[in-house]
């Protein structure tokens, strides 16, 4: 038995079809997976399209590492995704390996902290809520219910020990009361006394839980007080989790835990001492994983925000004394003197276009002027010596809570302000201007690459104390990251963010860290060539076969020409060149095309816009046009996206119209989705963290680096064209409403430069059956698709 009969077996299970075999791409991503894990240190990037049944693919091979004692960590791009993974393939690779060799790999999921709720910020604000309805009660004449709801609260708090009992209890008091928050807050108490991290994670509760009312019944690890000092660390969910996790052969995050690790250099996953070592990465939707990097490093200060921070400061600071009164005062000032500076510093800078509103802040240059910086640092650093000294007198109770929370935001301010101010090399830096007129100061990391490399594609050894001080004592080796060598510094934190790894150490005079070099396999279904050079990848992308070729030989592609002087007239920007294509007036020309061809295929379309303007005129004429024959659907309707999805989804020739969030994410196969209409190629807005990608990848690249815009706009679209062909089943039109995609534009009107256009007309030449530039012939070929499609009379 080999390796390979694990994935045979995962393949017959996954498909219930005794004969079923793996495909061919599939089975040659399995195989290079499976050498990547055996070889210490080893990268791979593989771009295995829709359909190729990846999962399995690198599934199989961490449960076969798993039976050699070797553990694996697998990110996806989403906490569904996520969850997919959990609940419906690993299990499959599980029982497929144990078939094969005797042992079913334990698989556990990763999510954040903040992710399960908690019982004690749960059971904190029941209470709020429950004497929120007593006063209410008492407002309203009613004394008698305001007293037994009283009493009954005081006999479950005065308890000594709170049980599940006594969880069961409050939640159903809560439900008592009108409060908006109670449904939630009941349901928190209640899933953590039944003690299952799958049973009071977020994505487990049916109701609409906004970010606010969900931080009223979840606490982050760096604010929670850990388990040694909670009264209700036996229903802790977050630790039971924890632990299930470091338990586990095979753990399945996402990207926004690796996002953290890489990006604030915290040990959620490689390096804690809370769920030990791991051996490999598995990466999949490896696209998305350097902007999830970028977003969780993008930090934001301003004076506004300062001056919350503070509001929120006086709430829980009682300010007697008047050197406390005046502490607040100064950063009051100080705080008006953050929005001035950064004001006149957005006045004094030239934007990066006419109609954006940002002003970059270059990397030699100091962010804020003289030493503004100094003073926010010495104004609030007051604030957290105070908070802390609260949390300790006033440990077990809310108070505590509330205290360690918010020293939590004002630390993190100020590293706001010194990664600003610094410019901390491989970070871009700007200031922006909101709708309100209010400024604020940005930065963002760019070299992900880096990040990425140091803190995920490595782990430091998981040395006992006992060992590194021998080491020390003998010269061999430096020691870092800790003050000292005992146990105590070693030990870890509450919760994932508050983790703290085992130092890092120097080999002698040089500078090898004693790391463990994980094997790191990133795979997705749209890989630019750029992904390794982004996300710090020793690997050169490799394309691995589509199941579908023979769905996209039976399929077309259409994008119209702008032949006339009638359309090179209605497309061009006023007292432009001929080569000009105006944006703001292309929606208009589109839409024609849009009713056109939705009429000619009888509905069963998607289509995407590029901007939502442009998208509710799509929908407004289609409705008025064809309303009474088709059902139009689109996101501006006020439902959710899975709502929405799921009716068009249910009536096959229905019309659904959306913009950039639904070019991925949507999987319709079968006739629901026979034409997808994009309306022009997706590019971004030029933007500060988007112009320093750029300036990294030439220096990385040099002449050979594309245009990040360009390349962008591409992996948007492929995934966008990618929604037609689901399954093998499935054929039908793309329609990319966009003249400047032609090579040779007739009249030598509307163009992209060579370079763009490439990568724009790749995932449509290499892939289609049939390319279409007339009207004519895309009519002609939908009507015969049609009469095949229709029954033949008896």
């Amino acid at each position: 038995m080999s390796d390979h009969d694990v994935l045979a077996a995962a393949v017959i299970a996954a498909t219930a079809n005794l004969t079923a075999q793996p495909r061919p791409g599939q089975l040659s991503l399995f195989e290079d997976i499976t050498d990547a894990l055996g070889n210490s240190g080893t990268h791979i990037a593989g771009q295995a399209p829709t359909g190729t049944g990846k999962s399995l693919a690198y599934l199989a091979p961490a449960m076969s590492a798993a039976c050699r004692g070797e553990r694996t960590v697998i990110s996806t791009d989403s906490l569904a995704l996520q969850d997919q993974i959990v609940s419906k393939d690993a299990p499959v690779a599980a029982e497929a390996c144990k078939s094969i060799h005797g042992i079913a790999p334990s698989v556990a999921v990763h999510k954040g902290w903040h992710n399960y709720a908690c019982a004690r910020s749960a059971v904190d604000s029941a209470q709020d809520i429950i004497q929120d309805e007593i006063d209410r009660l008492i407002v309203d004449g009613e004394p008698e219910p305001a007293a037994a709801l009283a009493r009954a609260l005081h006999q479950i708090t005065s308890s000594r020990h709170l049980a599940s009992e006594h969880l069961q209890a409050m939640a159903a008091l809560v439900r008592q009361s009108r409060s908006d928050d109670a449904d939630l807050t009941a349901w928190a108490i209640e899933a953590s006394a039944a003690g299952h991290p799958t049973s009071a994670d977020r994505s487990s509760y049916d109701g609409i839980a906004t970010d606010r009312q969900w931080g009223q019944v979840t606490v982050s690890s760096a604010a929670c007080v850990g388990a040694a000092k909670c009264p209700l660390a036996e229903f802790c969910i977050p630790t039971q989790a924890r632990v299930d996790v470091a338990e586990a052969d095979v753990v399945v995050t996402n990207h926004t835990m690796l996002g953290v690790q890489a990006a604030k250099g915290v040990p959620v996953l490689f390096g804690s001492a809370t769920i030990g070592d791991f051996d490999h990465l598995v990466i999949d939707e490896a696209h998305e994983l350097p902007a999830k990097v970028r977003a969780q490093g993008t930090s934001e200060i301003s004076g506004t925000t300062m001056g919350r921070l503070l509001s929120s400061l006086e709430r829980v600071i009682d300010a007697q004394s008047p050197r406390e009164k005046a502490a607040f005062a100064h950063a009051g000032q100080v705080a008006q003197l953050l929005d001035e500076s950064l004001d006149e510093a957005y006045r004094s800078r030239g934007k990066i276009s006419s109609f954006q509103t940002q002003a970059i802040i270059e990397p030699d240059e100091q962010g804020l002027p003289g030493e503004l910086a100094e003073t926010i640092v010495r104004s609030l650093t007051p604030f957290v010596k105070v908070l802390r000294r609260i949390a300790r007198k006033t440990s077990g109770t809310a108070t505590e809570l509330k205290a360690r929370r918010l020293a939590d935001r004002v630390t993190a301010f100020l590293t706001n302000v010194q990664t600003f101010d610094d410019g901390t090399p491989g970070y871009a830096r700007w200031i922006d201007r909101n709708r309100d007129g209010h400024t604020a100061a940005m930065a963002s990391p760019v070299d992900v690459a880096r990040l990425l490399r140091q803190e995920c594609y490595q782990a430091p050894m998981m040395l006992p104390a006992a060992c590194v001080d021998r080491l020390a004592e003998a010269g061999c080796v430096d020691v870092h990251g800790a003050t000292g060598h005992d146990q105590s510094c070693l030990a870890p934190e509450p919760g994932d963010e508050g983790d703290v790894p085992r130092p890092a150490i120097e080999v002698g005079t040089g500078r090898v860290l004693a790391a463990t070099e994980l094997n790191v396999c990133a795979v997705s279904a749209t890989m630019p060539a750029t992904l390794p050079a982004e996300a710090g990848l020793d690997a050169s992308v490799v394309s691995y076969p589509s199941p579908f070729d023979t769905a996209y030989a039976a399929s077309a592609f259409w994008v119209p020409q702008a032949a006339s002087e009638a359309d090179q007239d209605a497309l061009r920007r006023p007292k432009a060149s001929r080569t000009a294509l105006d944006t703001s007036r292309h929606p208009e020309w589109a839409a024609e095309r849009v009713v056109d061809v939705v009429q000619a295929n009888g509905g069963s379309a998607l289509i995407l816009a590029s901007t939502s303007a442009a998208g509710r005129l799509y929908a407004d004429v289609l409705r008025s046009r064809l309303g009474r024959q088709l059902t139009v659907l689109s996101q501006w309707d006020g439902a959710s996206k899975q709502h929405l999805t799921a009716r068009w989804k249910a009536e096959a020739t229905s019309v659904l119209v959306g913009t950039r969030s639904y070019m991925t994410g949507i999987d319709a196969p079968g006739p629901t989705c026979s034409l997808v209409v994009v309306d022009r190629i997706p590019r971004n807005p030029a933007s500060p963290v988007d112009e320093a990608r750029r300036r990294l990848l030439r220096d990385r690249l040099g002449s050979a680096a594309p245009d990040i815009y360009a390349v962008d706009a591409a992996l948007l679209l492929e995934q966008a064209v990618g929604r037609l062909i689901r399954s093998e089943d499935d054929s039908g039109l793309v329609a990319v409403l966009d003249p400047r995609l032609h090579k040779k534009p007739a009249n030598s009107a509307f163009r992209y430069p060579r370079g763009s256009r490439e990568l724009y007309v790749a995932p449509l030449k290499n892939r289609f059956g049939h390319a279409f530039s007339q009207w004519e012939d895309v009519r002609g070929w939908l009507a015969g698709r049609d009469r095949l499609r229709r029954p033949t009379a008896a």
